[in-house]
């Protein structure tokens, strides 16, 4: 087990520990196109992410609404 100092010297951990306490939902959107590299980018990192009692969504529901 880890002590506590041995936890507060793992490298990048104040980065990572000050992103996931700033983290806030903001929902601004534009009308700007979201490229494929982007969402490639996006659905590998939510592939990564973890999830509660490791239930995963098998559905993802993509379109083009661009016709708004």
């Amino acid at each position: 087990m880890m002590t506590n100092e041995q936890k507060t010297n793992i490298p990048g951990m104040d980065k990572l520990l000050g992103t996931l306490k700033g983290h806030r939902s903001i929902r601004r959107y534009t009308d700007d196109p979201v490229t494929t590299e982007q969402l490639d980018h996006i659905l590998n990192s939510a592939q990564m992410a973890s999830s509660s009692s490791h239930t995963y969504s098998p559905f993802l529901k993509f379109g083009d609404n661009t016709d708004r």
